[in-house]
This record gives C-alpha cells, structure tokens and sequence, in this order.
C-alpha cells in the first residue's frame, strides 16, 4: 500500500513551478511562492500542490501522516551540479601552505594536484575509496542536498577511472542521489601530449563507459595544462557519437574558445568561467548550455576574478550553482553557503541563486524531468528550513538552515 504524507502549514512554499524549460532571465527568479503551503506526497511522488486549508480538506489526505512546517520555508532540496566524491589523497598541508603564502591557484599548479591526486588513488583499494567517501554522502544530506553530480578525474586511466565510477555506484543511498561524471579528460599526464593521451587512452575508455552505462555525461577540461581546441573538438565530438552529453570545465586562468565548442557541440554545461567575455554571454543565451558557476571553489583558490553571473543572467543565459567540492580547489560541500557567496560576490538574488541550485541545476545534469521542483509528478525531495522568510538563506554563511529533508518522499531529520 502507498505511504502518503501532508505537510502542511508552510509559511512559504517555494514551488518554483513554470517552464520545464531552464531558467533564464526573469524567471531565474521567480519562486512561485504559496503561502501556508502544502503539499501531498503518495508513495515518493507529489500528488498535489496548494495552500494548506485545500490540501488538507482533500479525501486522498485523510488518513496521511502529517509533516508540520508551520512557520517554515519550505523549498525543493539542492542539487549539486558539480563535485568530486571519491579520491584518496588529502590536501590539508599543501593547503595550508598556499594559504599562509597568499598564494592563488595556477593552471600548474592544478594540474600539478590532479596528478599526485592520481598517484595516491592508484595506492588504496575500491573497499577504502568507498569508505571515505560514505562519510562525505552522509553530511550532503544534513546540508540539504538531495542530489550531486559526482566526476571522477582522479584515475586518468581506465583502471582508474573505472575504479572510481564503481565505487560511485556504491554510494547512492535512499538519502542521496548520485549522478556519476566521466572525467576522464582531467588532466594531461606527464611524459603524453594532449592528442595521444585523447587517442590512446579517454576515447577507448568513454566508449567503454557508455557500453557499460556507468555515466551519461563526459567532462573535458579546456585549457592551459589540459586539452586545447583541437584536441577537445575530437573528443566532445566522440562523446556525443557515443551516446553520452558533454561537460566542459574552462575559462578558470585565461579566456579561450570554450564557449564556441560548447555552442557547437550542444554541451550539457559549462563549469567555471571565471574569465568568460562579455560576447560569450550573449552567445549562450541562444543555445540550451547551462553555465554552472562555483564561486565558493573561486574564493577558496585565491582568484581575483568571479565568472560573470549578472551578464550571463541579464543577457538571458541559463546558470546553475554548484559547490566544486574537492580537496585541492574547494573543501566545502554546503550548497548553503555557495548561495551565500553567489549572493554576495557574483551579485546574484537569493530567488536567482535558489533557482540556480535546483532546477537549473537539475537541468545542468540531465535530471530536470524528475527533481528541482516542487510539482505533482515529480519525486518528492523537499527541504525544510529553519527560516521565515527565503531571503534568510544567504544571510548566515557557514550556519546550517535546514531543519530537516525529505529525499524521494522519505523523511530524514536533521
């Protein structure tokens, strides 16, 4: 028999209902707000939606088990479009190191991480991989993330990469939802150039993720260090003939021609942007790409230039959050505060950076037709904070809001 759930009495219910399409522009920041809001969920799913006086009169709420959110915000829960889950090495002393130096990250100096981080990776075992990353999958859910995008990128290899893809399919519990990302295409490695390690090593090794069905999106890195035009026209071109959607990572140190590859190719997203041009603004905002910006990784690596976020929202292009939680570039995984640091330095509303951390990031990774709502059909993966008013979400950086979750019509306390 179906397990049915009112919760009822929410001072603001942030359905954000509208376009299945992502969102862009004004509707970026349009919450569609019930007051003393409800919400009957049956067997995991939203069955109805409105305020609590006819929800609660409905003969299908009857006999349900009642959730009170009186006084709360009530919201769908975060999806995180962007982060590592599964690694093995620890960055606290190069950390502090580079912190105490007021040193910013380089393009060498992350490619330099990307590679001891491949070399400790080849040292543990899947069983340990898991381990740690368990501990990571259960805080998400405290923070009020019911969904990430998990890359790999730390084997660059296929021993490697497939190393980490397992373990990600190991991790997904009923509290957390994960979305695994080949990035396979991370990193040149020493002693290779970037056509020959394309050729010889990620080509063969995405083909064999998309026959497996292991991920459904492929990332490459563009750039200094990484892969350049040439070299990752071949390789988003190959990802689309296999099956899969495109990411592309760019645009962190220097500008370059990432945007005019992910036109042509149709990506999924684009990650980073930090020096995006004011022209490729308004080139995305005719194509379906999403810009996923990190702006908690932006702060953590020294960088004086934030990506873009009021051209890209004022020109009409599609943008998404995420925290880019890693070691080396951002050791944070709350998407509560990576809203607040949107707010604050990518000069962004809290309507808009809510927005961007559900549905356009449920857009960003494929996901939209079944999270980053809150509508009938789609999976009832709900956050309840401890706020009156939504604005009170990027006000206390470093505070946890929430006070407790629902993933897939399950509730989970805080």
């Amino acid at each position: 028999m179906a397990e049915t759930f009112l919760l009822r009495g929410a001072r603001q219910l942030l359905t954000l209902q509208g376009s299945a399409d992502v969102r862009r522009g004004a509707a970026l920041g349009d919450l569609s707000i019930i007051p003393d809001g409800a919400l009957l969920i049956r067997d995991g799913t939203i069955v109805e939606v409105g305020m609590s006086r006819r929800v609660e009169n409905l003969a299908a709420a009857r006999n349900a088990k009642v959730i009170d959110a009186t006084g709360r915000v009530v919201m769908p829960a975060f999806v995180d479009s962007g982060m590592s889950l599964v690694f093995s090495h620890h960055a606290e002393e190069k950390n502090d190191e580079r912190l105490r130096a007021g040193l910013p990250h380089t393009s060498a100096s992350q490619r330099s991480d990307i590679l001891d981080a491949v070399r400790a990776l080849k040292l543990v075992s899947k069983k340990r991989l898991i381990l740690r990353a368990t501990s990571i999958c259960d805080g998400l859910p405290r923070l009020g993330t019911g969904t990430a995008a998990a890359i790999s990128g730390f084997g660059l290899d296929e021993t490697g990469e497939l190393k980490i893809l397992r373990s990600l399919g190991n991790l997904g519990t009923s509290q957390l939802e994960i979305v695994p990302v080949l990035f396979g295409a991370n990193a040149v490695p020493y002693g290779t150039t970037a056509a020959k390690f394309i050729d010889d090593v990620v080509l063969p090794l995405t083909r064999t993720v998309a026959r497996r069905k292991l991920a459904s999106i492929a990332a490459v890195r563009f750039g200094p260090g990484a892969f350049e035009m040439e070299s990752s026209c071949e390789y988003v071109a190959a990802i689309r003939n296999f099956g899969l959607r495109s990411s592309i990572f760019s645009q962190q140190f220097e500008t370059d021609r990432s945007v005019e590859l992910a036109i042509q190719e149709d990506a999924i997203s684009l990650v980073h942007q930090e020096h995006m041009q004011i022209r490729d603004c308004e080139l995305l905002a005719r194509c379906r790409t999403v810009v996923v910006l990190t702006p908690a990784a932006t702060i953590h690596m020294g960088l004086t230039r934030f990506a873009p976020a009021r051209e890209l929202i004022d020109n009409g292009a599609a943008v998404a959050l995420a925290t880019g939680f890693n070691p080396d570039q951002c050791p944070t995984y709350s998407m509560q505060f990576t809203i607040a640091m949107a707010c604050r330095y990518l000069r962004m509303s809290a309507a808009e950076a809510i927005v961007a951390s559900t549905i356009n990031a449920a857009h960003a990774i494929g996901r939209s037709n079944t999270i980053g709502t809150l509508e009938c059909g789609k999976q009832a993966d709900i956050l309840i904070l401890n706020a009156r008013d939504y604005r009170e979400l990027p006000m206390p950086p470093g505070l946890n809001l929430v006070h407790s979750m629902i993933k897939a019509g399950r509730a989970i306390a805080n």
